[in-house]
């Protein structure tokens, strides 16, 4: 039977977005797999241990006052003149604001996934604080994965 739609070079847009949701989601389990960071909800639970770090989801950060760290992509909002920002997740975006006096670690650039800390604020998140999630060691990664060898 021949396919639904016709072979081309460049796939489409919703094979771009299924690009960047499961790199999210792998991103953010390797970031919770060494067990630094623990999910907003899970520490909420009292699942929080000393020396771990509450990671809130993007689509979280409204109604939920005061400093947070969270994860998501980096993206520049469209349009002319000064270069605006954009931190989403899955279910959410919002305006980013950079904060002067900024703290960046890594590289950091259009369509990469970041650490962001700072606040929500009038409909934006003011970010004090960006950096690439960190490397999982490759011992760290093979001794928790669940794919069977």
């Amino acid at each position: 039977r021949p396919a639904a739609q016709r072979p081309g070079v460049l796939p489409g847009c919703e094979a771009k977005a299924r690009v960047y949701s499961e790199r999210y989601h792998l991103l953010l389990q390797r970031l919770l797999l060494e067990g630094r960071l623990v999910i907003e909800a899970e520490a909420l639970a009292g699942a929080l241990l000393p020396g771990q770090r509450v990671l809130t989801p993007v689509e979280s950060l409204v109604g939920n006052p005061g400093r947070k760290l969270t994860f998501g992509l980096l993206s520049r909002l469209p349009g002319e003149g000064a270069r605006r920002w954009s931190l989403e997740d899955a279910h959410q975006a919002y305006p980013l604001e950079l904060a002067e006096g900024l703290e960046a670690d890594g590289l950091v650039t259009d369509g990469s996934f970041v650490l962001a800390e700072g606040e929500l604020r009038g409909g934006a998140f003011r970010a004090t604080r960006l950096e690439a999630p960190p490397a999982l060691p490759r011992r760290a990664s093979e001794e928790r994965d669940q794919v069977p060898a």
